[in-house]
This record gives structure tokens, C-alpha cells and sequence, in this order.
């Protein structure tokens, strides 16, 4: 059994800074998480950015669907004064300056965000993202993870070299256990939220020779209790309370 949780730091450190931007992604780096999670989707011409929502009015200073605009246009919008007047001028980076960032410095999870893919057309967000990880020799540092079962289909056809995540629930999966799910897409790992996380889906998952990551997990007591059931990995906007919390007292 691990010693404790591998600790993915959620959209970077999110908690702390802005999320899915360079200076998240540095902090995470910084404070020596296991991996980062991240959000890409497309611009209008075809560029790979890290945004999470299907718009860009939450997080920068911008409006609308980012697929319809395209990158220079999306890099004249602050994506930081939303969090804190302090990272106001933040730029939503491209995945390359992010890949480029995390190089040989901590794995990274990709998740391609289902409207990007499930609307796109080919070739898509996957070729790019595919040939992009290649292209910086990371196949062996990136996980793809998707709630389109599309998305992770394309995937495996299109690189099957670079490690799958699915992003499990019972909606997009009515037909297959997570396990089942997991072999059916030749993926290294489920990802559910936390109350899905129970006894039987972790045996059911380790059954089928993956790994359970468990989103997104802030409450100490909640991570404590998920470790114990099995869990294998956790995501967090704190990943720096739940680093030092499973390595209390340990030196």
C-alpha cells in the first residue's frame, strides 16, 4: 500500500492563485505536488488553451465561448485581477507554454473539456494535443483524461503511447462498471468525484489493474477517509495542506 495519496495539485494551486495559469502551475511545482491537473480547449484558429469553463466570463476579463475567438485575441484579456488584484495582467497560457513550464518537472494531467471535442471538427483538440506531448518528448510525464468517451476513444487511436484517464460517471458510462470502463478504453486510471469513491468502486477499479484519483478533495478529514478506503490519488485546490497533512510527522 502507498505510504500515503499521490497529491494532484487541482488546476494548478487554485486555492492560492489563479486558476490554469502559469504562476498555479509554478506554485505547484514549487511545493513539489505529484502532478498538476489542468482544462484545455480550442481557440478559433486552432490553438490549445488552458481555460476550464465553456466561457471565458469567470476567469478573465473577457466574454463569450473562447473557440470562437482566437489566440491573439484571447491573450489581450487578464486572467488573473478575477482572483486577486495582485495577478492582475496573468495571461491564459497556450498548453505548449505550460507543457514547457512542467517538462521534467512533474507529471501532468490533461483534461480536454467534452464540448471541445464532442463539437470539434477533425482533425481536433486530440491530434493537437496529441502531437503537441510528442513533439516535447512528454509521453511519458502526460495523462489525458476526458468526460467524453469520444474524446478518449480518439485517443487511443490517435496516440495510444500517452496514458488515458477516464473521467467516470455513471451518465456518460450506463452501460460499464468503472473497471469495465477502464479496460474498454485501455486507461492507466478512473477519475471520479468524491462520493463516488466507495469500497466497491476502488476494488472494482484495482480489480482491473488501475488506479483511483478522486476529485476535488479539500477537506482534510475527507482525504484521511478516502486514503484508507484505497484511494490512490487526490485531486486538490490545496494540494499544500494535503502534502503536509500525509506527511505529518514523517521526516
Amino acid at each position: 500500500m502507498l505510504e500515503r495519496p499521490r497529491i494532484i495539485a487541482h488546476r494548478g494551486v487554485s486555492g492560492d492563485a489563479p486558476e490554469n495559469t502559469l504562476v498555479a502551475f509554478e506554485k505547484a511545482i514549487q511545493m513539489r505536488a505529484d502532478m498538476i491537473e489542468l482544462d484545455v480547449t480550442f481557440t478559433r484558429d486552432g490553438q490549445v488553451v488552458c481555460l476550464h469553463d465553456e466561457t471565458l466570463d469567470r476567469t478573465t476579463s473577457g466574454s463569450g465561448d473562447p473557440r470562437t475567438q482566437t489566440l491573439e485575441e484571447l491573450r489581450e484579456l487578464d486572467a488573473g485581477s478575477w482572483f486577486d488584484a495582485q495577478y492582475a495582467g496573468e495571461r491564459m497560457p497556450t498548453l505548449d507554454e505550460a507543457l514547457r513550464l512542467m517538462k521534467d518537472e512533474i507529471l501532468v494531467n490533461i483534461e480536454i473539456k467534452s464540448e471541445a471535442v464532442d463539437e470539434g471538427e477533425e482533425p481536433g483538440i486530440v491530434e493537437a494535443i496529441a502531437a503537441l506531448v510528442k513533439r516535447l518528448d512528454m509521453v511519458d510525464q502526460v495523462v489525458i483524461s476526458s468526460f467524453s468517451r469520444r474524446g478518449l476513444e480518439r485517443s487511443r487511436r490517435v496516440a495510444p503511447e500517452i496514458a488515458r484517464a477516464v473521467l467516470y460517471t455513471d451518465d456518460q458510462y450506463p452501460d460499464l462498471a468503472p473497471g469495465a470502463a477502464l479496460l474498454a478504453l485501455e486507461a492507466v486510471a478512473v477519475n471520479v468525484h468524491h462520493r463516488q469513491a466507495t469500497l466497491s468502486t476502488v476494488k472494482d477499479v484495482h480489480g482491473a489493474g488501475g488506479i483511483v484519483m478522486v476529485y476535488t478533495v479539500n477537506d482534510p478529514a475527507l482525504a484521511e477517509t478516502l486514503f484508507v478506503n484505497g484511494v490512490d490519488a487526490i485531486f486538490s485546490d490545496q494540494p499544500g495542506q494535503m502534502i503536509a497533512l500525509f506527511t505529518r510527522g514523517k521526516t
